[in-house]
């Protein structure tokens, strides 16, 4: 079985390959993922009565997109390193 590190490790190599980056870089970006499901799942909390949608945007530049219902603006935000870019205006 392999250790999480390694698991991580090889997972990384396939993001990099499918993503088009290099290997560090997809490290970590799926070290990155990993660190913000807590900042997501507050997300979802917070904005349950609106939220239309969570995502990862994988290039160019990696981040969290939340779409979310209505008009009424959210600040920006960033988690793990991670940038979280509200849109709004979902149906």
């Amino acid at each position: 079985m392999l250790a999480q590190a390694e698991a991580l490790a090889e997972d990384a190599a396939q993001y990099a390959a499918q993503h088009g980056v290099s290997g560090d870089e997809a490290l970590r970006r799926m070290e990155a993922q990993q660190q913000s499901v807590t900042a997501t799942d507050a997300i979802a909390q917070e904005f349950s009565s609106r939220l239309a949608g969570i995502s990862i945007d994988h290039g160019p530049q990696y981040r969290i997109l939340v779409l979310l219902k209505g008009n009424e603006p959210v600040a920006d935000r960033i988690a793990a390193g991670v940038p979280i870019v509200f849109r709004t205006g979902a149906r």
